[in-house]
């Protein structure tokens, strides 16, 4: 792939600007995993070096960590083999079930969160959503999340730090 010429930053015309960039690097973490039930729940991109105007690239993919409920993929950009960008995601499932298909404009949640009180205990919960649109009910969504102990803590303190986005539809 080339950057196209109506791409560059206003301030250099040999340097791609970061917005092509980093779209194509999200569509790349997007497409790593053909099943459509991960989310993407944090998205870094790193602009490493300038990305030049009209020279073919390589994109790679590497699912860095890959499990059932949490999936860290990353995707570079290479200039003849230098590094001119890299993207780090964090993946989560999400499952949507829907009734029918959304009217209007907006769609409204109805969520709550659940975990173990047990600090002891496997670090998982659930976020659940009802969802809702001009017509009335329209589905829910059902999410796994990673509970871990607070860092910072001291020993035996039970404060939880969810580490996923909890409701998105």
């Amino acid at each position: 792939m080339a950057a196209h010429r109506a791409g560059p930053r206003p301030w250099d015309p040999r340097a791609c600007h970061g917005g092509p960039v980093s779209a194509l690097l999200a569509r790349a973490i997007e497409q790593v995993d053909d099943s459509n039930d991960w989310q993407i729940a944090r998205l870094t991109i790193e602009l490493t070096r300038p990305v030049p105007v009209g020279a073919v690239l390589e994109l790679t993919t590497d699912v860095e960590r890959g499990g059932p409920r949490v999936s860290i993929v990353g995707a570079r950009l290479l200039d003849d083999g230098t590094e001119v960008a890299r993207v780090r995601a964090l993946r989560i499932r999400l499952t949507v079930h829907l009734l029918r298909p959304p009217t209007g404009e907006w769609i409204a949640l109805r969520a709550a969160s659940f975990h173990g009180t047990d600090v002891r205990c496997a670090g998982t919960g659930m976020a659940e959503s009802a969802l809702y649109d001009t017509a009335g009910r329209l589905g829910r969504s059902v999410q796994s999340l990673f509970i871990d102990q607070h860092r910072s803590e001291p020993q035996g303190t039970v404060r939880l730090r969810v580490t996923s986005n909890t409701h998105e539809a």
